[in-house]
């Protein structure tokens, strides 16, 4: 009776110990699948990339709202690739998305206008500034409306090259998120990185 107990305990523990390899071969065996679907994904999205710029015939790759994905905007940011969005549907929550990104991939940008005013332009708003300063400061005799006109045209100047300013201070970007006139479409340009 003894010796029989004694085959069950060993029968059991034998099959514990077959049940928790089997276990842990289960276990690296899914890590292994899930390591090679992760490689293949990633080489079905290159390939996808290099299909579209070829398909594109100007070098540079161009995907609709429906193409671009978080996965593909990594691996194009990882690899540093110019891209347009377009037929969007919503461009500030794409900008978001990209952002998004960027700020994972520890990436620099900048989001600029692609139509920023000209010269003429600067010059008739900032006098259209001072003249309604001019108008407002009228209210205070003496010196307010010379005053007005000065801060007018100062607020409406400062205001009309804002654009231009960031220029100035942005010398460590490596990307720019260009909105273009046409709100359905997206430009994201990688810049060479200035700190090289």
């Amino acid at each position: 009776m003894k010796i029989g107990l004694l085959k069950f305990i060993f029968a059991v523990g034998v099959a514990l110990v077959f049940s928790a390899c089997g276990s842990k071969m289960d276990e690296s065996m899914q890590v292994d699948t899930f390591v090679e679907n992760k490689v293949d994904e990633g080489e079905q999205i290159d390939t996808f990339i290099e299909d579209k710029i070829r398909s594109g015939g100007v070098g540079i790759l161009s995907l609709t709202e429906e193409e671009f994905s978080r996965e593909v905007g990594l691996r194009v940011i990882e690899r540093r690739i110019t891209f347009t969005i377009t037929h969007l549907s919503d461009r500030d929550k794409m900008i978001k998305e990209i952002e998004a990104i960027m700020k994972e991939q520890n990436e620099t940008y900048r989001i600029i206008k692609e139509n920023r005013p000209g010269v003429m332009e600067v010059i008739a708003k900032t006098g259209s500034g001072a003249l309604e300063g001019a108008m407002v400061g009228s209210f205070f005799p003496g010196i307010g409306q010379p005053v007005g006109a000065v801060i007018g045209g100062v607020g409406t100047l400062a205001y009309s090259l804002k654009d231009y300013i960031g220029d100035v201070f942005a010398k460590d970007t490596n990307w720019l998120i260009s909105k273009s006139p046409d709100k359905s479409v997206l430009n994201v340009l990688f810049v060479k990185d200035q700190n090289n």
